[in-house]
């Protein structure tokens, strides 16, 4: 009998690094032959021309669920983003009118939008109080100190087959509070090994019009993550442009609250040398990182990828906690944490060239084999 695995992320919304998780999970788990792998969301979706696997409903994932059933997390920023924050990645509409006076507390007063998804109570799609069956959750980021007095969440991170987060902040909380916990790096370093550069030139568009064969950085900034002075920001970035670097723009999170395009179709207009492209698919985004000299962004799995391939990176702004938190768990060998914009001029001009390839290289397979051995952990549940 094939056991039931019911893989829950927030891969229902474009955004590059949510995508990855099922994908990355599916390619490793049905390896087994025993496994009957379904991927879930808070919605029913078809993002499969992005190129991402498509999601059933939450609601779905609780009417077939059993206790048979292996329920996985599958990574991100989910312990435990709630229902509203999650609903407004999804439904631009509904993170608009959260910005309405009135409207904010007229939806907690109807407890919406949780009773649009599930009868349950509980506090978030990624802390399924009421499913039965093992649960996992496989390096995973977030913050649990607003839920971790809840006697029900306590008891779900307690009673979880293999519970493994990728950084270093929520590893520690969870240790404090007596909790059983494996550290291990984003399932996304395995892309490298997934999709090696020979796969990804026959995954993209004929759209793709950026020349890979020249040199060029990739820009890529979120919405409310950007500098203050974006001409500032042109200008540092424009040390590239002096040693002869193309400077490519190009978003990665399209989903409500992330809309990376916003800001970069401001940054183009300082410099008209600069060029903007969207990436057709997920395999663009690693091919256009992977071909790339350096990548500079806010992003966590767009340097995820970066390191993935070995292209030089900068993590942007110490304020994306996820990001800061995770560069300095894992990266720190090379270099210690994000780089606030006021710092950014002098770190182009004086640290990238201090890059070391091999140390990279060497923290990769490392990394790739933790993460290995997380789902070799995973198969013996199974």
């Amino acid at each position: 009998m094939k056991k039931n695995v019911q893989f829950l992320s927030a891969s229902d919304r474009l955004n590059y690094g949510d995508l990855l998780f099922p994908i990355i999970s599916k390619m490793i788990l049905e390896s087994n032959s025993n496994v009957s792998f379904k991927n879930y969301g808070l919605i029913k979706s078809d993002l499969s021309y992005f190129g991402a696997l498509p999601t059933d409903s939450y609601r779905n994932l609780e009417q077939e669920n059993d206790k048979n059933s292996l329920i996985i997390i599958g990574g991100g920023h989910v312990i435990f983003s709630n229902w509203s924050t999650l609903y407004g990645h999804i439904n631009k509409l509904y993170l608009k009118s959260k910005k309405i006076k009135g409207f904010i507390k007229l939806y907690r007063l109807l407890d919406f939008p949780r009773i649009l998804f599930t009868k349950s109570k509980t506090i978030s799609p990624f802390a399924p109080y009421d499913l039965k069956g093992s649960l996992v959750y496989l390096s995973v980021g977030g913050n649990i100190s607003t839920y971790i007095s809840d006697a029900k969440v306590r008891k779900l991170l307690n009673d979880a087959a293999l519970l493994s987060v990728r950084d270093e902040m929520l590893y520690n909380q969870l240790l404090n509070n007596n909790i059983e916990v494996k550290k291990v790096p984003d399932t996304a370093v395995l892309i490298s090994k997934l999709f090696p550069k020979n796969i990804l030139v026959n995954k993209i568009s004929h759209q793709l019009v950026f020349d890979v064969s020249k040199k060029y950085i990739i820009v890529q900034i979120a919405l409310n993550k950007s500098p203050k002075n974006l001409e500032n920001f042109v200008e540092a970035v424009n040390n590239f442009k002096k040693k002869g670097y193309k400077i490519l723009c190009m978003p990665i999170g399209l989903a409500a609250d992330h809309e990376d395009y916003i800001i970069l179709k401001k940054l183009i207009k300082f410099d008209k040398e600069w060029f903007y492209y969207c990436p057709k698919n997920i395999y663009e985004i690693m091919y256009l990182i992977s071909h790339s000299d350096y990548f500079l962004g806010t992003s966590l799995h767009g340097c995820i990828t970066a390191f993935a391939y070995n292209t030089p990176f900068i993590p942007l702004n110490k304020k994306v906690r996820k990001l800061n938190n995770y560069t300095k768990t894992w990266w720190s060998s090379f270099i210690k944490e994000s780089i606030d914009y006021v710092d950014l001029d002098l770190f182009i001009r004086d640290e990238m060239e201090d890059w070391d390839s091999q140390l990279v290289h060497n923290a990769l397979q490392e990394q790739q084999r933790f993460v290995l051995k997380n789902y070799e952990r995973l198969k013996s549940i199974i």
